[in-house]
C-alpha cells in the first residue's frame, strides 16, 4: 500500500472517530431525540411558521408588511416558543456543536492541504526565494555597473578637462606665435619700405641733378653758340668761354 493511501485511510478514520465523538458528547447537529419526543408538534409548527412567505416578508420589513390576525397569532406563538428554557438550551447546544464542528473541519482541511501541498508549497517558496535572490543579485550587479560607469565617466570628464586645458594652452601659444610673426613681418616690411623709399629718393635726386646739369650744359652751349655766331671776335670768344665755365661751376 502506498503512503498516500495509508494517509487517506488514517485521515478518514480520524475524521469519523472525532465526528462520532462530537455527536455523542454534544448531540446531533439538529434537535435532539429527547427534545423532539417532548415538543415535536410545537417544533413542527415552529418550522412551518418560519418557512411561510408572509412571515418572511414581515420578518424582513415589518413596517412595510403589516401582519394579519393569523400572522399575529403565529408571531405570538414563535415568541412564546423561543422563550422556553429547553428551547434556549437546545439552541445553545446546537450553536456550540456547529462552532466546534466548523473548527474541526477547518483543522482537517489544513492537515489535508499541508500533507499534499507541503512539497509544492515548499518548491513554490524556494522558487520565490530564488527569484527574489536573483532580483537582488541583478540589482547589486546593476548598482556596481552604474558605479563603475559613473567612475569611468568622471575619469573621462577629468581627462576631457585636461585635454581642453592643453588645447587651450596650445591655441594661446599659436595665437602668440602668430602675433609675434605678424609683428616681426610688419616691422620688416616697414623697414624695407623705408629703405626702398630712401633709395628711391636718392636715385631721383641724383637723376634730377644729372638732368639739371645736362640742361645747364645744353643751355650754356646754346648761349655760347649764339654769342659766337653774333659776335665772332676772339676776345669775345675768350670771355664767353670764361663765362660759360664759371656758369657751369656755379650751377654745379
Amino acid at each position: 500500500m502506498s503512503s498516500v493511501k495509508k494517509f487517506l485511510l488514517g485521515y478518514v478514520a480520524i475524521y469519523m472517530i472525532v465526528a462520532m465523538g462530537f455527536n455523542l458528547t454534544l448531540g446531533p447537529p439538529g434537535m435532539s431525540k429527547e427534545y423532539l419526543e417532548e415538543y415535536k408538534s410545537d417544533h413542527d409548527r415552529y418550522l412551518e411558521i418560519t418557512k411561510r412567505d408572509d412571515y418572511k416578508r414581515w420578518k424582513e420589513r415589518p413596517k412595510l408588511n403589516l401582519p394579519s390576525e393569523r400572522l399575529e397569532a403565529s408571531i405570538a406563538f414563535l415568541e412564546e416558543y423561543e422563550s422556553r428554557p429547553k428551547f434556549k438550551a437546545e439552541k445553545t447546544r446546537r450553536h456550540r456543536y456547529d462552532i466546534l464542528f466548523d473548527v474541526f473541519n477547518m483543522a482537517m482541511v489544513v492537515v489535508l492541504i499541508t500533507h499534499f501541498a507541503r512539497k509544492p508549497l515548499i518548491n513554490l517558496l524556494d522558487g520565490m526565494i530564488a527569484q527574489v535572490k536573483e532580483t537582488l543579485d541583478k540589482a547589486k550587479t546593476a548598482r556596481d555597473e552604474a558605479r563603475q560607469r559613473k567612475s569611468e565617466a568622471q575619469s573621462n570628464v577629468d581627462q576631457l578637462d585636461q585635454v581642453l586645458a592643453a588645447q587651450e594652452a596650445e591655441v594661446e601659444k599659436r595665437i602668440e606665435d602668430m602675433r609675434r610673426e605678424s609683428a616681426l613681418s610688419t616691422g620688416l616690411s616697414i623697414s624695407a619700405l623705408n629703405n626702398e623709399t630712401a633709395d628711391r629718393k636718392l636715385n631721383e635726386a641724383a637723376m634730377a641733378r644729372r638732368e639739371l646739369k645736362q640742361e645747364l650744359v645744353e643751355s650754356a652751349m646754346a648761349s655760347l653758340i649764339r654769342d659766337v655766331q653774333e659776335n665772332p671776335s676772339s676776345d669775345q670768344e675768350a670771355e664767353l668761354i670764361n663765362r660759360f665755365v664759371n656758369g657751369l661751376e656755379d650751377r654745379s
